[in-house]
C-alpha cells in the first residue's frame, strides 16, 4: 500500500509501505498543497497547490522529476485520466486546465461564469469531463469537441464533489450544503436529490451504489442510492 499526504504548508508525507512504518517527507511545495492524484500505474503521482503549479514526482523514492506552470492562478483541485494520459486542474480565477501527462503542455482551457473550480472527474474512457465549484453549477464538458456540453443548477452554493456514477450517463454532485443531486447526463436533469447532515467538503463514491461524505463536524456520512437512480 502506499500513502500520500499533504499539509497547508506545502510538505508531503510518502509512505511506501503502509502507514504502520515511518513515511517518507517531501517538500512538496512552499504553500498549500489542494491536489494529489496518482498515475494509474502507482509509478509517479500529481500534485498541485496555492503556488500555481503542477508537479510530477516519482513514487519509490519520492524525487521531484518536474514542475509545470506557473498558471495565471491558485489550483485547487486535480484529476488523472483513467489512463494517465491527461490531467485536469482547476483554479481559484474559475479556469480549468487541461494538460498531457508527458510533457505538461495545455491543450484546452475552459472557464466557468464566476468563482473558484472545487472539483473535477474525469469519465472511465476519458472522453468527458465534469466540473463544479463556488458558482453552484454543474458542468460537463466532451473533450474530444473541446465545447461544453450541459451546465446543470440545482445547488444554492458552492459544488464541493462531483463524480460520474456507473456511466458516462449519470453523475452525482454534493454541494457545501450537503445537498447531494443524481444528474441525467443526456437530458441535464436532476433525478434525484437527497440532504446529506451539516456542511460537506469532500465526497467519494464506494461501489456503484454508495457515497460517502465528510462534513464539517469531523464526521463521515453515508447515502445508499436508491434503486430508482442506480
Amino acid at each position: 500500500m502506499i500513502l500520500v499526504s499533504a499539509d497547508s504548508d506545502g510538505g508531503l508525507l510518502l509512505w511506501l509501505d503502509g502507514p504502520a512504518n515511518a513515511p517518507r517527507r517531501l517538500q512538496g511545495h512552499p504553500s498549500c498543497i489542494h491536489g494529489i492524484a496518482f498515475h494509474p500505474s502507482g509509478e509517479t503521482f500529481l500534485t498541485c497547490g496555492q503556488d500555481h503549479r503542477v508537479r510530477l514526482w516519482r513514487t519509490r523514492d519520492g524525487a521531484l522529476l518536474t514542475t509545470w506552470g506557473p498558471f495565471p492562478s491558485p489550483l485547487y483541485t486535480l484529476v488523472l485520466t483513467s489512463d494517465g494520459s491527461k490531467f485536469a486542474v482547476g483554479a481559484k480565477n474559475g479556469r480549468i486546465y487541461l494538460g498531457q501527462t508527458t510533457d505538461g503542455e495545455i491543450t484546452h482551457e475552459w472557464s466557468h461564469e464566476t468563482g473558484a473550480i472545487l472539483t473535477l472527474a474525469f469519465s472511465d474512457e476519458g472522453r468527458y469531463l465534469l466540473s463544479g465549484g463556488e458558482d453552484g453549477w454543474v458542468r460537463l464538458w466532451d473533450l474530444t469537441t473541446g465545447q461544453p456540453r450541459r451546465r446543470m443548477g440545482g445547488h444554492r452554493g458552492p459544488v464541493t464533489h462531483v463524480e460520474f456514477v456507473g456511466s458516462p450517463r449519470r453523475a452525482i454532485s454534493i454541494g457545501e450544503n450537503g445537498l447531494s443531486i443524481v444528474w441525467d447526463l443526456a437530458t441535464g436533469q436532476a433525478t434525484h436529490a437527497h440532504r446529506l447532515p451539516g456542511a460537506t467538503h469532500c465526497g467519494a463514491m464506494v461501489g456503484m451504489h454508495r457515497v460517502i461524505a465528510g462534513n464539517a463536524k469531523g464526521q463521515l456520512v453515508a447515502w445508499e442510492l436508491p434503486p430508482s437512480v442506480r
